[in-house]
């Protein structure tokens, strides 16, 4: 997904989602936060998460973020919709839960998708 992302809307977006923390098994990603010059690694195990820097964006380098999702009963749309939503300039603030349908492994960028079921 393109873009950065506001840290705040992140926030709030990551403590919706973790609102049934039993449920969501595993996160990973590298993020682009707005007006950070690194790039962060991002991990999570229910509800612990962890950020770390990890190399400085190279100049004129596109900012991409890529998160998976690993968890039960995960609903992809309301995922996909609310890390949309983080995006600073997007269309606001990290509002979506996950929670419905699906289950397995969800991707915020197309290109990290994993067909991974826990059950």
């Amino acid at each position: 997904m393109k873009g950065e992302l506001s840290e705040d809307a992140l926030n709030a977006f990551m403590a919706k989602i973790l609102e049934n923390p039993k449920d969501m098994y595993r996160m990973k990603g590298v993020l682009a936060m707005h007006e950070n010059p690194y790039k962060l690694v991002f991990q999570g195990v229910h509800e612990m998460t962890f950020t770390e820097p990890l190399v400085l964006w190279k100049e004129g380098e596109e900012r991409i973020n890529k998160m998976v999702f690993i968890g039960k009963d995960l609903d992809k749309a309301a995922i996909r919709s609310g890390f949309e939503a983080c995006i600073v300039g997007g269309t606001g603030g990290g509002g979506a839960a996950a929670g419905g349908g699906g289950g397995g492994a969800t991707a915020a960028e197309p290109a990290a998708k994993r067909q991974k079921t826990e059950e």
